[in-house]
Formats: structure tokens, sequence, C-alpha cells
């Protein structure tokens, strides 16, 4: 079981999680000790993460904001340009900055500026860095760049001269992972730097809104970039093939056995149904996946689906008549959000990190608690014309409804600049690597993504 894994799981424990939190603030003290101030902020920041707190309170918030006080102000309280950030001159003397640095180091440069893994020459398929905006030279209109996975918030500042592009482009930032209390986030504040962060969760977007800085959340995340045209289904719920479809890795975090209980509890009941299970070996394999289902007495009712397509995905999501989440915390939730284009409801936990329970209401689908899943999983197979996800999408998400978003932020902090907007941002879906959703931005970009080799560290 790899480490990621071992902690999701202990941290479902209270007690484990006080034991936690009070480790992470010991090696805080160890490391401020010494003079490792970045480590220190990292430890620290790993035991408010593991909070169990809907939200953080008051003298927390005031805690955090002394921390970033520190390396983004001056005497006068004011923000300094990313360039004075001292958060930032602390991380890239790291080994931590050294290491992600050299990963990218002997890539050609067309890979290295788009952040991309060499691992094709598809010219479609972008990296974890896409350029949405190009920067005018004679205007100072800035250009947009977006940065995807958590990972690469912190990649990026070690690979490029960040205080050199903060004058050029504004930055989108789209978290992978649930708990924005992470020091990366620091090391794009600035007076001088235009951030924009996806934050779909509550308690994230609080977070980066309350740090009062020039981080600017938005209630937008990375499955809000679903291309709708390849997630979509005409059949009607009483002829889909499936009651249930979960897709979810083979991992312990992923709690299918949470779904095999409840469905042996309707099965005992009197309801069998026809479960689709989708995803691929992370700490667990198909067969422990098929074992638990045996263990509940199940596993007939059950059909399996490892690595396959996104278009097999697509078919069968929409051949479902309900998308059950399992997991109790998870960022970056895609799934959710292709089930509701296949005019699926979705059903999750009510106390979910991660996911934005505010839309899991009404025609999307519904909540529910620790002992209630079959319950919830009954009340939308029961009243499946309750729901009109597909509707509600159409209206709320999806990556036109994003960009147009986006653009009334992003031309509200160009405006507040003095600077001009003239001009929006390209479209680009996730499927599930960025991509543009016209072709032809990638000529359209290719000179542009050529004027930032000059950057590279």
């Amino acid at each position: 079981m790899n480490p990621t894994v071992i902690k999701g799981v202990v941290l479902e424990s209270p007690l484990v999680t006080a034991a936690y939190r009070v480790g992470a603030h010991a090696r805080a003290g160890a490391y401020a000790a010494f003079g490792r101030r970045w480590k220190a902020l990292s430890a620290r920041f790993r035991a408010l993460r593991a909070s169990g707190a809907g939200e953080h309170s008051p003298a927390v918030m005031r805690a955090v904001r002394a921390q970033l006080d520190w390396g983004c102000r001056n005497a006068t309280g004011q923000l300094v340009d990313v360039r004075s950030n001292k958060w930032l001159a602390e991380f890239l003397e790291t080994r931590e900055a050294r290491t992600l640095r050299s990963r990218f180091d002997a890539w050609p440069d067309h890979h290295r500026v788009r952040m991309r893994e060499p691992n094709d020459e598809n010219p479609q398929r972008q990296g974890n860095l896409i350029l949405l905006k190009r920067y005018d030279r004679a205007t100072g209109e800035k250009g947009v760049i977006t940065l995807k996975y958590t990972e690469t918030l912190w990649r990026f500042a070690a690979m490029f001269d960040l205080a050199a592009l903060a004058s050029r482009y504004a930055f989108l930032l789209e978290p992978s992972s649930w708990g924005y209390e992470d020091p990366g986030f620091f090391l794009y504040v600035g007076a001088d730097m235009d951030v924009v962060v996806q934050s779909p969760w509550g308690r994230d977007y609080e977070f980066i809104t309350h740090l009062g800085s020039n981080l600017h959340g938005v209630r937008i995340g990375a499955g809000d970039w679903v291309d709708p045209q390849i997630f979509s289904s005409n059949t009607p719920a009483q002829d889909r093939r499936f009651d249930i479809v979960a897709v979810s890795a083979w991992s312990a975090l992923k709690r299918h056995e949470d779904l095999f209980r409840a469905a042996a509890v309707l099965k005992a009941a009197g309801r069998e149904l026809q479960i689709a299970l989708i995803g691929y070996p992370v700490d667990w394999t198909q067969d422990k996946i098929r074992q638990l289902a045996r263990k509940y007495g199940i596993e007939h009712l059950c059909t399996i689906y490892e690595a396959v397509p996104q278009s097999v995905v697509a078919d069968v999501v929409g051949d479902s008549r309900l998308y059950v989440l399992m997991s109790r915390r998870e960022g970056a939730n895609r799934a959710l959000y292709e089930a509701l284009w296949c005019d699926t409801p979705v059903t999750v936990f009510e106390s979910h990190r991660g996911v934005n329970t505010d839309i899991v209401r009404g025609e999307v689908g519904t909540l529910y608690d620790a002992d209630g899943l079959a319950a919830a999983i009954m009340r939308v197979l029961d009243d499946p014309d309750r729901y009109q996800a597909r509707q509600w999408a159409e209206r709320n998400t999806g990556f036109r409804n994003s960009t147009a978003a986006l653009n009334v932020t992003l031309k509200q902090l160009s405006e507040a600049r003095g600077l001009p907007w003239t001009e929006d941002i390209a479209e680009h879906i996730s499927a599930p690597e960025m991509r543009y959703a016209n072709p032809l931005d990638v000529e359209r970009f290719a000179q542009e993504y050529e004027s930032l080799v000059p950057f590279l560290r």
C-alpha cells in the first residue's frame, strides 16, 4: 500500500488524526529551530489540513495569515511583488525544488514549456500547463496560463522564473487534491500577480478567500472541464442496463465495501441491483474488489471494467441509472460531472471533503450519511423523474460555462490594474489531459509557447 493511501486510511480515525497532528506540529517546531522555515511551514500545513473542522476558526486563519505576511508583506503591511516573496526564495533553495526541476531538465523544450510527459507526439495533447491567452507586448494586456494538478504548482515555480512572468501572465490554478492548506499557494502571492484558484470544496474556497491576498477563489474545479460531446446519453432511465455505476480506482480509500454493504442490504430486502464498477489498480487489484463483492454475496450482480478507454466509460455511465461516489475525501473528482452530462443523477457522502456538495441537491441527486447509502440509492431509483442531471449541467457546468465565468473574473482583475481586456481566454477541455476545444488553437499558440523557453530555470 503506497504512503498516500496509508495516510488516507489512518486519517479516517479521529484518534490517529489527533496523533498525526501532534506529530506534525512537533516536526514544525524542530524545523523552525534549525531555521528551515519552508519545511516548518509544510509541516504546520499538514497538521492543519488534517483538521476535521468544516471550516477554520478566525484564530486559525489569523495564524495562517501571519505566516503568509512574514514572507509576502512589507513593514507597512502591503503585499510585495513576487520577486521579493521570501517564501518563494526559501522554496527555491530546497532540495525538493531542485528535484522537481531536474525531472524535466533532459526533455526537449517544446515538452518542458508545456510541462508535458514526452510519451507521444500528439500535438493535441497538452501537458500540465496550457496557454489560454497570449501576452500583448504592445499594450501590456496579460496572457493567461493554466496549471493543472497540485504538484504542478510547486514544479512550475521550481522550473520557471515566476517573477519575470508575473507582469506578462495571469494564472489559473487547478489543484488536484482537497485541502488547500498547502504552502505551494504561497509561492504565487505577490502584488504584481493575478491568480485565480479553482476551489470547488467550500472549506478550500474560504481558506483561499480569507488569506486576504492576490489569490482569488472561484467555485470551479476539474470536473467543470468535461466535454459534453463525449459524455452524453439519450437512453431513458428505465431502459438503462445498470442500476448503479461507480468510477473509482481499486483502492482502500475509495470504500467499495460501503457500496457492497448497501447492495447486500437491498438484496436482502428483495432488490437486486445491477452494478457497474469502473476502475484501475492502485493499492488493490480487481481480485480484491471481487473478493469483497463475494463477501457480501453480490459478486454475480457486479460487472467490472478495468482500465478502459474514456469512450467505454461514457457508454457505461450513460447506461446507468445512478452514479455513486463512495469515498469520503478526494480532490478533482471529474467522474461525478461526467455522470451529470450523461443525465445520470449522483449520490455523495454528505460530509465529503473535496466535492462541492452544495450542488448535490434537487435535480442533480442526493446526499447520504454514514449509514444511509442504501436509502439514498432507493430514493433515486424509485423516483427517476425527479432528476434532470443533464439539464442542470447545461446551465451550470461544462467548459463553455466555466470559460465564461473565468473570463468575467479575469477581466475584472485586468481592469483593476488599469490594463485592457480585449480578448477572452481560449476554451479548453479535460479529456482527461488538457486539450484545446478548438484544435486550431494548437497552432495559434505555438509561438507563445516558444516565448516561454527563456524563462525556464
